[in-house]
């Protein structure tokens, strides 16, 4: 389940697309963008592979509102067994989004997909695209922190629930908790995290890159040790980018 070349693949369409839509005439041009599948941003129509429309969004690309290639729809009779999600009442088109059921499947406005419900849509930073997860209570006895690379980016709050078997409650992985984390599950030291995937690392362990130099590295739970004092079991005490540092 690594959503790590989705993720990319749709920040490279971004880029590419971004000159042609806010080029003034004056600087040096890119090769026009080849036509965008569905799910993929879009500033016109005609960025879009024919059968498809150029929806609206909330979402902005240096200052310029940003669309997505989807199949555009006001009720949900337009789109086959998939869902017309938006507020074609409003006046604003809608776009065909297929109900995602499996917990950390991807969703979001880049993958023209929403979850099930029951499950809230948990955004990357600064992206249309994130994973469903189940919402949970944290009581008095809060599970160990979940700090991963990646940050909420804002969710619509469900009511939460109890997580399944084998899941703890995860704290400190929503923007505004307000007194909720998510379902996921804790792994052990050297084993593979991200809260893509919905594996998380105990307090005393941070989940990071083997290689803090290439993007596409795999996370795992490595030892903190940005606090005085602590000394590495294993390997030597590295800081990465001034925000936390680990063993490796």
């Amino acid at each position: 389940m690594n959503h790590q070349a989705r993720i990319s693949h749709w920040l490279a369409a971004a880029a590419l697309i971004a000159p042609a839509a806010c080029d003034d005439g004056e600087s040096e041009r890119r090769d026009e963008p080849t036509m965008q599948e569905e799910g993929f941003p879009c500033f016109e129509p005609d960025q879009c592979v024919e059968e498809l429309s150029c929806v609206a969004t909330e979402y902005t690309l240096d200052g310029e509102p940003l669309g997505v290639c989807a199949r555009d729809c006001t009720t949900d009779s337009d789109c086959d067994s998939e869902r017309c999600f938006g507020d074609p009442a409003s006046g604003e088109g809608g776009y065909c989004a297929n109900v995602v059921e499996q917990e950390y499947d991807l969703c979001g406005v880049a993958e023209t997909a929403v979850c099930a419900e029951g499950m809230v849509c948990l955004l990357f930073p600064d992206l249309p695209l994130g994973v469903c997860v189940h919402l949970c209570p944290i009581d008095g006895d809060a599970a160990p922190s979940g700090d991963t690379l990646d940050e909420d980016a804002g969710v619509g709050m469900e009511a939460p629930a109890a997580c399944g078997e084998e899941q703890s409650c995860v704290a400190d992985v929503l923007a505004n908790p307000d007194g909720n984390g998510v379902c996921g599950t804790f792994v052990a030291r050297d084993e593979e995290c991200g809260i893509a995937v919905g594996l998380f690392c105990a307090d005393e362990d941070v989940c990071a890159p083997e290689d803090p130099a290439s993007e596409e590295s795999t996370l795992r739970c490595f030892q903190r040790c940005d606090q005085p004092g602590t000394e590495c079991e294993q390997g030597t005490c590295t800081l990465v980018g001034r925000r936390f540092a680990y063993c490796l």
